[in-house]
This record gives structure tokens, sequence and C-alpha cells, in this order.
């Protein structure tokens, strides 16, 4: 910054690009396309211009800023930008080069740049040359309508999308045969008992689940008013709770009458005991441990829904898909209950295992496409808002994000699965992962760092891969792999791709729902030991599993938001730019 004058603060600062050595009339054009304009304001979401073409806002002219200069307070020592000093990268996201057959395209976001007689025409008739690919895929819908909506070979990851379309076809065909060749038993029939223990067991799980949500709901609307109280109560809740569960599991040991007969009983509640404490002594040591990072996480948390405030939008969104995966666990349930009935007229155990086992792996891998749906569509709408709310002629919120579900639906469909499917094989890997770190702690044969090294931080890294990869995906429209390639290089060169603080955001919101599974299952799980239900592991699993899914469900737009965010920050320092000053500041500490 060269100098602080009244209302108004001027910073010429230069966009690097692969060539230099341009024509004196280009130079002067590109020099003034490049002279940025900042007017601070008392909003906490004031901006810094880098390129009047590709970020033009309503108040870049002069006559603008002058029309809403009395708005304007000077500018105070607390309210200039916090800038990082920023070498010149040798490649940035505006240099990041594609070649195809010896040609070289500047990209940025996903946009091409076309040429600067092309730009000039664009901008006589008040056009951007840097239209995003949601605003580009907007009005194409709007023009050519059910032409630009097909799943076909044109969407980047097709393949994918057909694969899973085929796999949920089989999952509602085996769902269908299940009712379609089962029947309920009468009530004299030796199955009733078998087969109500279950149905009654699948609605408490479903009762409990929809409870869990509202929970979360509740929460997250908490967590928008009071974000440090809220977080703070979140993090130390999860060890206080594993503690007390695993005293009341031990309390049930001791004064349950006739436990001392049931040597199964005993043996799942010293497990439970086992994990509780576990879990808990995890907890309490990651605690102790990062004190300044869960205040640096308490800022990000706030920006994000500071964010969420501006795009009410994406909330009313996260709540509807939500609902939507509400329904297929209420259809996937109905299916559960009938695999006690297919297996008494199945003779071959192989098959009722098969289908359960299919089942399962359909379900949690639609969980996954769920997730990543809403990942996509927050990440397409918060880069949109981020780079282009200030323009002039910029859609509602509520079109961005019809234009942003429809192409997460249709044409980045496979995009999205793919991402999907490594998102289910990162959180098996995951569960495997915790399992091996109980029972290392218990038997005490290797060390546990040895097992986290070897096993949970290769799965962490590659879990922020698939999660970035789609963020970028969504800003550009590009396939997976091409996306993953340029956000990779983009994160890794400022040193974004895997922040302690964006991790414990992650681990912040999974709390809420560790804490909550782990209450709900065991009671459910509980509850049918006593009744001697047959089914009682599979309740206390899939009770646990189901409350943890719609918990994540709830609270993943904070999170999506955040890691979009992490992104746009990124973009912005690579070209040296600042579009909101606010997210700079806190981002700097991440």
């Amino acid at each position: 910054m060269n100098e602080v004058s009244g209302q108004e603060l001027l910073i010429d600062v230069g966009v690097s690009g692969p060539d230099k050595s341009s024509g004196s009339a280009k130079s002067s054009r590109d020099g003034a396309r490049n002279q940025a304009t900042y007017t601070t304001a008392n909003d906490s979401m004031a901006s810094v211009r880098t390129s009047l073409a590709q970020y033009q806002s309503a108040y870049s002219s002069l006559a603008g800023q002058s029309q809403h200069s009395a708005d304007r307070e000077p500018v105070s020592p607390n309210q200039e930008p916090a800038l990082l000093p920023i070498t010149e990268a040798s490649q940035s996201v505006g240099t990041i080069a594609s070649t195809i057959g010896g040609r070289y395209s500047r990209s940025m976001v996903g946009f091409e740049e076309s040429d600067d007689e092309e730009s000039d025409e664009e901008n006589a008739m008040g056009l951007s040359d840097t239209d995003s690919y949601v605003s580009e895929f907007s009005q194409d819908l709007a023009e050519y309508g059910a032409d630009v909506v097909s799943v076909g070979i044109n969407g980047p990851n097709a393949y994918a999308a057909y694969l899973y379309i085929g796999n949920m076809l089989a999952y509602l065909a085996a769902g269908l045969y299940l009712l379609a060749t089962t029947n309920v038993p009468e009530r004299k029939s030796p199955y009733f008992k078998d087969y109500y223990d279950m149905t009654t067991a699948v609605l408490k799980v479903l009762l409990y689940s929809g409870l869990s949500a509202g929970i979360s709901v509740a929460w997250v609307h908490l967590l928008r008013t009071q974000t440090r109280k809220v977080v703070w109560m979140t993090t130390l809740t999860a060890p206080v709770v594993s503690v007390g569960m695993a005293v009341w599991a031990a309390t049930q040991l001791m004064l349950v009458p006739g436990v001392e007969g049931l040597f199964g009983y005993r043996v799942r509640n010293i497990i439970v005991i086992i994990v509780l404490l576990v879990l808990a002594a995890r907890f309490a040591w990651s605690i102790t441990q990062r004190k300044q990072e869960i205040e640096r996480s308490v800022d990000i948390i706030q920006l994000a829904c500071t964010v969420l405030l501006q795009n009410k939008e994406l909330y009313a969104f996260s709540l509807l898909l939500l609902a939507l995966y509400g329904s297929f666990a209420t259809v996937s349930a109905i299916f559960a209950t009938r695999l006690p009935l297919f297996s008494m007229t199945e003779t071959a155990p192989e098959h009722m295992w098969g289908m359960a086992g299919f089942l399962f792996v359909s379900f949690a891998w639609t969980s996954a496409v769920f997730v990543q749906l809403q990942r996509i569509v927050v990440s397409s709408v918060v880069c949109q808002w981020y780079f282009h709310r200030h323009d002039p002629h910029e859609p509602l919120v509520l079109h961005t994000l019809q234009a942003s579900t429809v192409s997460a639906l249709t044409r980045q469909f496979g995009t999205v699965v793919l991402a999907a499917t490594f998102l289910f094989a990162a959180k098996t890997l995951h569960v495997i992962e915790l399992c091996v770190r109980t029972v290392v702690s218990m038997l005490r044969i290797i060390p546990i760092s040895l097992v986290t090294l070897a096993i949970g931080r290769p799965l962490h890294m590659a879990d922020a891969w698939s999660s970035y990869t789609l963020v970028y995906a969504g800003f550009s429209g590009r396939g997976f792999f091409s996306s993953s390639r340029t956000v990779t290089q983009l994160l890794q060169q400022h040193q974004l791709m895997h922040s302690p603080v964006v991790s414990l955001i992650k681990s912040t919101m999974t709390c809420l729902g560790l804490v909550a599974s782990i209450v709900f299952g065991y009671v459910l799980g509980v509850q049918s030991m006593q009744s001697m239900s047959m089914h009682s592991a599979f309740v206390a699993v899939g009770s646990s599993g189901m409350v943890f899914a719609l918990q994540q469900m709830a609270t993943h737009v904070l999170v999506c938001t955040v890691e979009a965010l992490v992104v746009c920050y990124a973009i912005d320092m690579e070209v040296d730019s600042c579009h909101s000053i606010d997210v700079v500041e806190r981002m700097a500490r991440v």
C-alpha cells in the first residue's frame, strides 16, 4: 500500500502472466486493467479489486465511488487489509497452463481468458470475459433448456455416473425383491418375535435419528449466534460424555440382576467401556495440545457462519437435502426389516449375507453421494458469491443455487460420484484404523503413534485431497482428475492443503455426531439385549451409523463453506488480490 487518503485507497498490483513482453499498447491497456480500486466499508466483506475486467464491481468506477463516498468512513489502522506479503509466484492460477496440441491457454477458476480484442468488445457491451462456470451454465440452462442437463458422455467422469445409476437400479430391484418374496409372519408363527423385534428396532433407530437431526439443526442455528461458547461446549462434551457412558456401562455390569450368567452381555459391555475410555483419552489429549488452534478455528467458523447468513438459501438447501436423505434412509430401513424373513426362506447362508452386504454397501455409497452433492453445490455458490457478489448484473443467490444443483445432478454428476467413491473408501479405511488403534492400545504391541503415521496420516491426506478436488470442480466445471492437479498445486504452494485448523474444524463438527451416535447406539443396543433380541448388535451399530450420518448431513454445510473459502483465499493469494478483507485476515491464521 502506498497511500491512504481520505475515504479511498488506491492500490496498483499486477497479475503475473506467461507473457510479459507485449507491445506498448498492450502494456498500457493491461496496466489500466490491473489498476485496483479499494474502498473501505463498514461491512466485514469489503473487497480489493485487482482486475476490473475480471472482477468488475458496481463501485469500480470513480463515478460509482464518488456516489457512495458519503457513506464511507475514513480508513483507520484497524481497517487496513492484512494483505500478506506474497512474492510473485512462478506458476499461479492465472498461469497454470494446459498444453493441448501445443496450445498454451491461461485459466483461472476454470475461466478461459479471451483475446484482448474480444475482451475490449465484451467490455464495451458491458460483459465480462471471466463469467464463472455457474453463470455460464445458468445462461445456457435458460437458453437451451434440456439440451444442457443430460448426463451424457459430454460430462466429465460420466462413466462413474452410469455405474452409480446402475447400482441404484440394482439396489431398488433387490429391495423390491425382498418385499415381494417375503411375507409378514402371523402372531402364532415362531418367526413373529424375530420379525417384531427387528421392526421395533428399526422404528426406534428412525425415531432417534430424527431426534438427532433436530438436535443438529438447533446446534447449527445456535452456532451462528454463539460460536465460541458452542464450539468449546461441543469440544468438551466429547470426553465428558464418553467417560460418563463408560461409568454407566460399568454400573450395568454390577447392578443388573442375573448378568453373571450372560457372558456375551458382559463381553459387549467391557468392549464398550474400553472404546469409550480410549475415545475420552484421545479427545482430552487433543484438547490440551491444541488450545490455540481451537481458538483460531472459532474465528474461521464465525466467518463461515457470516457467509451462511448472507446466503441463507444454502442453509435451506441443506435442510432439503437432509429431508431427502431421511426419506432414502426410511426406504432402506423398510428393506432391512425384510432381511430376517429372507434368511428364513433362503437355504444358502451366503445368499443372505451377500444380500445384506450389497444393501449396506449401496446405502453407504449413496450416503457419500449425498455428502459430496452438498459439497459441490455449496462450493459453487460460495465461489460465485465470493468473486462476483459486486458485479452489476449478478443473479440472485437462489438462481445460482438452482443452476449449481442442476449442474451437480447432470453434467457434473460423474465427478460427484467419483469423489463419493473416494470418500467412502477413505471412511471405511478410517474405521479400520480406529479398530487397529483400539486393539494396539489394549495389547500395546506397537506404539500408537506408528499406527497413526502409517495409516491415519495418509487417510487424512486423502480425505483432504478428495474434498478440495470436488470443491475446485464445483468452481471450474472440470473433471475430477483435472481439478485435482490444479487445486493440489495451488494449495500446496500456499501450504493450505493440510491445514491443522481446518482439520480441527472438521473434528469439531464430528464431535457432536460422534457423541450422539455413541449415546443413542448404546441405549438402543442395551434395550435390544435386555429384550433378548437376536439383532442387538445390528441395532447398536445401525443406530450409531444412522445417527452419525444424519448429524453430519445437518452440520456439513459449515465444513463445505470453510473448504470453499480456503480455496477462494488461495486463489486470491495466487493472483495477488483480495476480494474480502475479513476472509484474508482470518484465513491468514489458518
